[in-house]
Order: structure tokens, then sequence, then C-alpha cells
């Protein structure tokens, strides 16, 4: 109770009163959504200083949202170097889901050019076919072998309209923690809290 008073414990849940899993799961989501809104404000008149420009195209949004729609994405936050969104499908798989304008991807191809990626790699950026995620530049890559180019390329993500935009999804594996997606993944966690019939 002096933890609970002292504003140590932002929600009191007796055991008596979670008669069911969906009780608790339904604490926990009004917890995360006053969290959201309590930071929202501050988000929102920081991104309304410099928005990324793919964020004020209406198409594009809708394009994302179907990219959620169809990797099963239950949270997602905004991601810089290059733009996009960090995602988290509900197995517990992490993507990183890059946008990039024509301006963008002409830049990535040559920077692709000059760091002396092979022709076809470039080429197939510079057609809109690929887009790149360096999580190292090249300048910095200090490996034996030759620069992996291929790993950091994804095929475009097609959307049925065209956009402007260019799109590509990698996947990531989840950093630094020992994670078990068949135990600790938010579609693990709803199929035990379904009633057994």
């Amino acid at each position: 109770m002096q933890a609970f008073n002292a504003g140590l414990i932002d929600r009191y849940l007796p055991k008596s009163g979670l008669t069911r899993g969906q009780d608790l799961v339904v604490s926990v989501q009004q917890m995360q959504e006053a969290f959201f809104m309590q930071y929202s404000s501050q988000l929102g008149a920081n991104l309304a200083l410099n928005p990324p420009p793919f964020l004020c195209d209406a198409e594009l949004r809708d394009a994302v949202h179907a990219v959620f729609r169809r990797e099963r994405i239950v949270e997602y936050y905004l991601a810089a170097e290059p733009y996009g969104y960090q995602m988290l499908r509900a197995d517990g798989q992490l993507l990183r889901l890059v946008i990039l304008s024509p301006t963008e991807l002409a830049a990535q191809a040559d920077m692709m050019t000059a760091f002396g990626a092979p022709q076809a790699d470039v080429e197939t950026v510079r057609a809109g076919r690929a887009v790149g995620l360096f999580q190292e530049h090249p300048a910095d890559y200090l490996g034996y072998e030759a620069f992996p180019w291929g790993d950091t390329l994804r095929p475009t993500y097609r959307h049925p309209q065209p956009l402007q935009w260019h799109m590509g999804i990698f996947e990531r594996p989840a950093p630094g923690i020992d994670f078990n997606p068949a135990t600790s993944s938010y579609s693990h966690f709803m199929a035990q809290s379904r009633p057994q019939v």
C-alpha cells in the first residue's frame, strides 16, 4: 500500500477482482493508452517542427497500414536513418520497414557506386526494385571480406496503387534478449487467454 501511495505502482489489481485473463488484458491496454496519450502531444509537437515527408502522404499512409495488416503488426515506432518504422509482429518477430523518396533512393545508389558495390546491385536500387538498410556504413566497414551488399538490400514492397515512395521490409532477430516466440509472443499470450472449450 505504501508503494501505491508513493506513486511507484500505477494501478493495483486485487487478485480477487481478476476473474478472467481478459480483465488483465483490458487493464494493461488502458495503462498503455494512458502512457501513450501522456507523451503524444510532446511527440506531435516535435514532429510538427520537421516531420518526415512521408508522414504527410495519405496514399502512403494507407499503404503502410496495409503492410501492418499483412504482417500482423502489433507495435510500431517511427525510425530514422533511413526513415520508416521499427515493427513487432504478433509472433514476436522484429521487422524494419524502410521508406525512401525517389531522391533518397538515388542517394543510396550513388553511395553504393562510390563504395564499389556490384553494378547489378546499384542498378537494382536505381531502378526502384530494391531498397537498402545499411546498419554499418561501407566507409566504417572493417571486415576482411568484401562489404556484404546483398545482405543490406531487400526487394521493394509492391502496393496495388503506384506510389512515389519505395518501401522494403527487413527481418531482424530480437536484440540482446533470450526470446522464444513460441512462449513469449503476443500470439501465444492471446492463445493462452482464450477460454478453453
